[in-house]
């Protein structure tokens, strides 16, 4: 792929799965409007955890499902 490319031109190197994750986690960063949103790595968080919501009248549950693919 092409960011494999410009990681190896950059560091000499090839990236690892987790490293392009990470890349891929900064690129959808990147890409989101100047909105809250909330950031976590999968292992660090609980399943199902609540979290408060603007909308005072819906609870909101947020759902983690730990899936890894090759990338």
């Amino acid at each position: 792929s092409e960011m494999r490319r410009i990681y190896n031109e950059i560091t000499g190197k090839q990236i690892n799965a987790y490293g392009m994750s990470c890349w891929f986690r900064w690129l959808a960063y990147a890409t989101q409007a100047d909105e809250k949103f909330y950031v976590s790595d999968y292992d660090a968080i609980n399943i199902n955890f609540s979290h408060p919501s603007d909308d005072k009248k819906t609870k909101r549950i947020i759902k983690f499902s730990a899936s890894l693919h090759s990338l």
